[in-house]
């Protein structure tokens, strides 16, 4: 019986755990092979991508007792390795802006004691998760020791809004940009793990499940989890739409195939059941927005794109043949409008009939 939150049980302890962030990591692993480091770090992205994961493991590398010269595995068992996995102690030191309320007195209390040599490990990291909520004050304060840093001390700022983040720090960071990731990179994982943990999970409920997690990697661990407590005898593809509220694919290409005939009252009918089915207009919006997508990546000739099985492929490809890029581009003006419609109208299902009418009016003129 599994008792523990599936994200924090399974959060990567070391580098080559973390997936979907190559291009992140492989700064950290060039790092590690020249022995160069850079004393402030700038890890931005959305949220649930790994980046306080690659934080704390950055931190464990740079204080490792036992890593090799030129490697990137840390031992797992020395202190540093201990206290970067534990979020914090007293050479690792691990602050939120919410945390702090993005106090200038913390920042400044937490210079004051950059300024002494580690007491326990080798170097004194700093992780500033959420960095944008720091207040100006709090942030001018730290300008000065991430511009002229104490020789033993590494800053790791971490945020999800990299425009508040003032230029004068970011451009003396070394910046690690964290992407959404891939839906095929989210499914392989959730399979592997469940086989690891013993949960009977189809490889059908892992590419939903994938998808409705929108490239957080946290996002699907906890709908992994919530799947595991929900569904009982397995967890299959029809049990997580049902969780989710979802009307399941095969409804929504009956919908785009009334769509592309122009038959408005058959897409009407359509769009009625399944209204009635789903829980959350929203997901079934982004849902129809993600095979909008795939129909312009299918118009322009890019070839499969993640997460898009190999028959939905075959069915995207066919309704592909009745768009043009001008259908595509319209189509998606009128999604990116419908978040603000629902907020406002008081009718939810006028809205989607609505949507439903302006996709038939916007494909083929």
């Amino acid at each position: 019986m599994v008792d523990f939150a599936f994200y924090r049980e399974y959060r990567p302890k070391m580098l080559h755990q973390i997936v979907g962030q190559e291009q992140a990591t492989d700064v950290i692993k060039q790092s590690c092979v020249k022995e160069k480091f850079h004393h402030a770090y700038l890890l931005y992205g959305p949220f649930g991508t790994g980046k306080t994961t690659a934080a704390r493991v950055l931190a464990a590398i740079l204080t490792c007792e036992n890593r090799e010269v030129g490697s990137f595995v840390t031992c797992g068992k020395c202190l540093g390795c201990r206290t970067a996995r534990a979020g914090g102690g007293i050479d690792i030191r691990e602050m939120d802006s919410g945390g702090i309320e993005g106090k200038k007195d913390e920042i400044v209390g937490m210079i004051n004691s950059s300024r002494f040599s580690p007491q326990e490990l080798k170097r004194r990291v700093f992780i500033i998760d959420e960095f944008h909520g720091l207040s100006a004050g709090a942030m001018r304060a730290l300008l000065k020791p991430i511009e002229e840093p104490p020789p033993h001390v590494t800053f790791i700022l971490c945020t999800t809004d990299y425009r508040k983040v003032p230029p004068a720090i970011s451009s003396r960071c070394q910046r690690l940009l964290f992407r959404p990731i891939p839906d095929t990179t989210i499914s392989f994982y959730l399979e592997k793990l469940s086989q690891h943990v013993g949960i009977d999970c189809e490889k059908e409920a892992c590419v939903e499940l994938a998808r409705s997690s929108r490239g957080c990697m946290r996002t699907a661990l906890n709908l992994l989890e919530m799947a595991n407590v929900s569904c009982d005898g397995g967890i299959t593809g029809d049990a997580v739409r049902s969780m989710l509220g979802l009307g399941g694919r095969d409804s929504i290409y009956a919908l785009f195939d009334a769509i592309t005939a122009k038959n408005a009252p058959q897409a009407l009918a359509i769009a009625d059941k399944i209204f009635l089915s789903v829980v959350d207009l929203r997901a079934l919006c982004y849902e129809m927005s993600e095979i909008i997508r795939m129909i312009g990546i299918s118009v322009v000739g890019n070839g499969r794109p993640d997460g898009a099985t190999e028959s939905e492929w075959e069915k995207i490809t066919q309704l592909a043949g009745t768009f043009t890029a001008n259908d595509v581009t319209s189509i998606a003006g009128v999604f990116n409008n419908i978040v603000g419609d629902l907020e406002i109208n008081l009718n939810p299902r006028l809205v989607f009939q609505s949507l439903v009418l302006s996709l038939i009016h916007g494909h083929g003129g």
